[in-house]
């Protein structure tokens, strides 16, 4: 602990979010409700993180005869890998119009809505020498001052930092898109409803992801040496549906059946090949859109409900939810263990295929009681049978786990 147990890193982080929102609703006609609006954000993120250096006199401790105690740290400039630093000012603008049909035996919600985004950011113009303050490639260190066709010959001048950086980024892409929706609800008796409704919806990535390691400094040595951020992620895209039934059994008693999926697209992750640095000793990755999820399920709820004061809801879900990853930097991390990358379908961490979750009220004008209760099947982990033997992802199933809360009051009056 006296050498090595202080942590070194430090990090100020700054997020500022200006937004402007307008919605609009007019009753058309009696048949016709209009629906639209717009909304613009404007981010100011700014991040400096660092890891806090020995003085120059003091890089190498002696546990036994040296005071560990460091009175003057440094902070390195940011051509090294113990600081980073950035100021990005990515915009988001969304628009969308939907109309709501009031027919005699249905209902229909039809819309569209339009997302576009600055990411405000830059990529590598040559992903195989990705530092411009150590770049490997000669003609990126030197200009062919001489004319002699080399670089590197007597003669020839070093560039700059300035003059590297002209052409050493590309920006990122603006990226736009449109997605659909689309509901509608109609009678099948009179006491019966079939609800449907199918719509594309759009994630923008975490801008940690899109920002992280601005200056792409990575480690030294041979095999995979690191992980970049990209700030031309493309958007995470969801596609979902859902179709239900919602009737009435009884007095004061309703059932709805309802089956739905979602298909995930883009998600975050390192499953795309490693990045290979010039020289052929060294890699890496970056963050892509080289993951995928699907999720489908069924959800059954019966609700009770009568005017003396009681109530009950049960519900039982359904739910598979697998894809290629669960965490965005699983691929890379096997590469990195010196395992192959998983690149099959699994169940991810949040795939519970069986929860039950049940409530109930009663209450009067003094007293109540109210319970809640959730039973759930087990989630999927990986077994490690030793340090080096590990079993495929999530292949075993934790036990199931069921929370029970209970809630009882009693009104007393202390003053007449």
């Amino acid at each position: 602990f006296p050498s090595g147990g202080t942590d070194n890193g430090r990090f100020n982080r700054k997020s500022i979010t200006s937004l402007i929102k307008f919605d609009y609703v007019s009753q058309l006609n009696s048949a016709h409700q209009l629906k639209t609006g717009v909304e613009y954000r404007q981010h100011e993120l700014s991040l400096q993180d660092s890891t806090l250096q020995p003085p120059a006199d003091k890089t190498t401790l002696d546990i036994i005869l040296d005071d560990p105690r460091i009175s003057n740290p440094r902070i390195l400039d940011i051509s090294t890998i113990y600081n980073s630093k950035y100021v990005q000012n990515p915009i988001e603008f969304s628009a969308y119009i939907q109309d709501k049909i009031e027919l005699k035996e249905m209902i229909i919600n039809i819309g569209v809505r339009v997302d576009y985004f600055e990411p405000d950011g830059h990529v590598l113009a040559d992903p195989s020498d990705p530092s411009i303050y150590e770049p490997l490639r000669l003609n990126n260190i030197y200009h062919d001052t001489n004319g002699d066709g080399l670089y590197g010959s007597e003669g020839d001048i070093s560039k700059t930092v300035a003059e590297r950086s002209a052409y050493w980024y590309k920006p990122a892409k603006n990226k736009l898109q449109f997605s659909p929706r689309f509901g509608a609800s109609f009678p099948i008796t009179d006491k019966g409803v079939v609800h449907v409704s199918y719509g594309h919806f759009l994630q923008i990535p975490r801008f940690e992801h899109l920002y992280r390691n601005p200056d792409f400094d990575l480690g030294s040595g041979t095999g995979n040496i690191g992980v970049i951020g990209n700030a031309d992620l493309k958007p995470e895209k969801t596609i979902s549906g859902e179709i239900g039934l919602t009737q009435e059994i009884s007095e004061g008693v309703s059932l709805d059946v309802t089956g739905y999926f979602r298909d995930i697209r883009n998600l975050i992750g390192t499953n795309a090949e490693q990045i290979e640095i010039f020289g052929g000793s060294a890699y890496y990755n970056k963050i892509e859109n080289s993951d995928f999820a699907y999720v489908k399920g069924m959800v059954l709820a019966l609700n009770y409900f009568n005017p003396n004061g009681f109530s009950a809801k049960v519900d039982y879900t359904f739910q598979v939810a697998e894809g290629t990853a669960s965490d965005p930097e699983e691929a890379r991390n096997s590469v990195a263990d010196g395992a192959e990358p998983g690149i099959y379908i699994r169940s991810l961490n949040w795939d519970q295929r069986h929860t039950v979750n049940m409530s109930a009220n009663y209450s009067q004008a003094r007293w109540g009681i109210s319970t809640i209760g959730v039973l759930g099947s087990g989630l999927p982990y990986t077994p490690n049978l030793s340090a080096e033997n590990t079993l495929l992802t999530n292949s075993a199933t934790k036990p199931a786990t069921l929370n029970f809360d209970l809630n009882l009051y009693y009104n007393v009056k202390l003053f007449a």
